[in-house]
C-alpha cells in the first residue's frame, strides 16, 4: 500500500509538472532583424531572406510570407511584389506582397487595390471594392479589407467565387475615409479569420471571427490595444498588445491566444534570464511555432520559439508502471 500510495504522489507530481511545462517556449535567435514567415517544415522568411536549420540564404527581399513547398512571397526594394521559387524570383509588379497559400497563390495590393496572382493567370485584381489582401487559404478564402458602403475601411473575408462577407467591428467606427475601423489579418483552412477591430471605447481589440459564430472580441489583457496578426490550423493566436507603460520596452509586446488559457503574454512563457524581450509576434505554424521580432540584449533580433516538449499522459503512466516494477524487484 505504501508502495502505491508512492507511486500515486509521484504520477500527480508529474502530471503537474507538465502541466506547469506546457507553453513554455525554447528561443532560437535568427540575427539582427525581423523575421516573417513560417512553414510547417520550420523554413522562416524575412527581411534577412531564408533561414533554414541555422542557414540563411539572402533573397534580395523582404520575405514576408513561405508555404508549405517552400515557395515565398516578399517585396523588393524597388517597391515590386515578388514570388519566390528554387532560386527563380518572379517579379510581380509595383504592389506589396503578403501572403501564400499551399497552391502558390499570392495576394497583396497595389494602392488601394487588393490582387491575387498565380503562374498560370498572373496578377488579378479582386472586385467587390476589396482594398487590400492579407492572407489566403488553401480553398482560395482570402482574409483583407474592403471600403464599405459607408465609405469605411473594415475587415472581410472573399471567396474563390466573388463573394465577399464583411466582417465588421466590435461596436465602434471609424468615419474618417483614411481610418481602418478594422482589418482581417489571417485565415487558417476553415475559414476562421483572426484581425483587429473598433471597440465602443474607440480601442482596436483583437477578434476571432468565423461564418457561424461571427466575431468575437479577444480582449486586450492587461494593455489598451490589441491586433491578431496570425491563425494557425489549431486556432492558436499571435498577434500585437500596444498601450502597457508597465512594461520595460516601451508600449509593445505580443500575445498568445487559446481557447484553454486566453491571452497571454509571450514574455512570460520564456526560459528565465532569456535576455529576450518579444516586441512582435508576426506568424505561428501548425506546430505552435512562433516568428516575429524581439529585442535581445537591447538590440532588434529575428526570432523563432518553439513550445518545449510535454510528456503525454500515457509516457507518464507507463513510466509510473517502470518504477512499480522497479521498486518491487529491488525488495526481492
Amino acid at each position: 500500500r505504501k508502495i502505491l500510495l508512492v507511486l500515486t504522489v509521484l504520477f500527480i507530481c508529474l502530471i503537474r509538472l507538465s502541466v506547469f511545462a506546457e507553453d513554455k517556449y525554447t528561443i532560437i535567435d535568427i540575427g539582427k532583424g525581423s523575421a516573417w514567415g513560417i512553414n510547417d517544415l520550420g523554413q522562416v522568411v524575412g527581411d534577412f531572406g531564408i533561414w533554414e536549420n541555422g542557414t540563411i540564404t539572402p533573397l534580395g527581399g523582404i520575405g514576408k510570407a513561405i508555404n508549405n513547398l517552400g515557395q515565398i512571397a516578399g517585396d523588393l526594394a524597388n517597391g515590386h511584389a515578388f514570388y519566390y521559387e528554387n532560386g527563380l524570383m518572379v517579379d510581380i509588379g509595383s504592389s506589396l506582397a503578403n501572403g501564400i497559400n499551399d497552391k502558390g497563390q499570392v495576394v497583396g495590393r497595389e494602392s488601394w487595390n487588393a490582387w491575387s496572382w498565380n503562374k498560370t493567370d498572373g496578377r488579378v485584381y479582386l472586385d467587390g471594392d476589396m482594398v487590400d489582401a492579407y492572407g489566403i487559404n488553401n480553398l482560395g478564402q482570402i482574409a483583407g479589407m474592403i471600403r464599405n458602403y459607408n465609405n469605411r475601411l473594415v475587415a472581410a473575408v472573399y471567396n474563390s467565387y466573388g463573394d465577399v462577407t464583411e466582417i465588421g467591428s466590435l461596436g465602434g467606427y471609424r468615419d474618417d475615409p483614411d481610418a481602418v475601423t478594422s482589418g482581417a489579418k489571417d485565415i487558417n483552412k476553415i475559414g476562421q479569420v483572426v484581425g483587429f477591430a473598433t471597440t465602443v471605447n474607440g480601442d482596436y481589440h483583437a477578434f476571432l471571427w468565423d461564418d457561424a459564430n461571427g466575431i468575437v472580441d479577444l480582449g486586450a489583457s492587461d494593455a489598451v490595444s490589441s491586433y491578431g496578426m496570425s491563425i494557425n490550423d489549431n486556432e492558436q493566436i499571435v498577434g500585437l498588445l500596444e498601450g502597457n507603460m508597465m512594461k520595460n520596452d516601451g508600449d509593445y509586446y505580443s500575445f498568445i491566444w487559446d481557447r484553454d488559457n486566453g491571452m497571454r503574454d509571450l514574455d512570460s512563457l520564456l526560459p528565465p534570464n532569456s535576455g529576450w524581450t518579444i516586441r512582435l509576434a508576426r506568424d505561428i505554424n501548425n506546430n505552435g511555432q512562433i516568428v516575429g521580432e524581439g529585442y535581445y540584449n537591447g538590440e532588434l533580433h529575428a526570432f523563432i520559439l518553439t513550445p518545449s516538449p510535454v510528456p503525454e499522459p500515457s509516457t507518464l503512466f507507463l513510466f509510473s508502471i517502470g518504477l512499480l516494477i522497479f521498486i518491487r524487484r529491488s525488495k526481492e
